[in-house]
């Protein structure tokens, strides 16, 4: 339950980071911010920058050989280019003329950081709670010849494992923005 703390109360921080400069708890943020940055130095990646990934630009000769007729299918030369071959295929490039890097401000590099740590602990931390109810309940098995009494310890440990289950599929699968998901997150150090 440990990693599932500490992720939960990254989960917090995150929140906290996400909140607007007139927000009521902007003093205590900026009171907690040195400790948070000490954790996302200490165990995260601090000079890695998130850069926004481009692809390499197609060179116009292949692109026009391509096409059927270059001048009715190339709708923007600065947008996306939708063009279509001879197979029936269809293909569409996208251009980068305006695509430089975007710069994250220090607090939302501190905010990725630390939702990425939240991720990781919770995601080992499900994984251990999920070990230690299947093999618990595969010892109440042997002890008590059933695998699932329903008794208050076992109930509250699948209430964790469900809302941390939730908290990574909505990572996972719904694709849920970074403040949504720390909801869940943060929800779990409650439960």
């Amino acid at each position: 339950y440990a990693t599932l703390m500490f992720g939960s109360v990254l989960c917090m921080a995150v929140l906290a980071l996400s909140q607007p400069k007139d927000s009521p708890i902007t003093a205590l943020r900026e009171s907690v911010l040195p400790f948070i940055r000490g954790i996302a130095d200490g165990l995260g990646s601090p000079r890695l920058q998130p850069a926004m990934a481009t692809s390499p630009q197609v060179p116009q000769g292949t692109v026009a050989a391509m096409t059927l007729a270059p001048e009715s299918n190339v709708q923007n030369a600065s947008g996306p280019a939708i063009m279509s071959t001879s197979g029936g295929a269809i293909t569409m490039e996208f251009s980068s003329s305006g695509g430089a890097p975007v710069q994250l401000s220090d607090e939302d590099s501190l905010a990725l950081t630390l939702d990425d740590l939240a991720y990781r602990s919770l995601l080992l931390g499900f994984g251990f709670l999920t070990v230690g109810i299947v093999s618990g309940a595969v010892w109440a098995n042997e002890a008590w010849g059933n695998y699932w009494s329903w008794d208050p310890k076992e109930t509250w440990a699948l209430i964790c494992w469900l809302v941390y289950a939730g908290y990574l599929h909505t990572r996972l699968q719904l694709g849920w923005d970074t403040r949504d998901s720390s909801k869940i997150g943060a929800f779990g150090f409650f439960v």
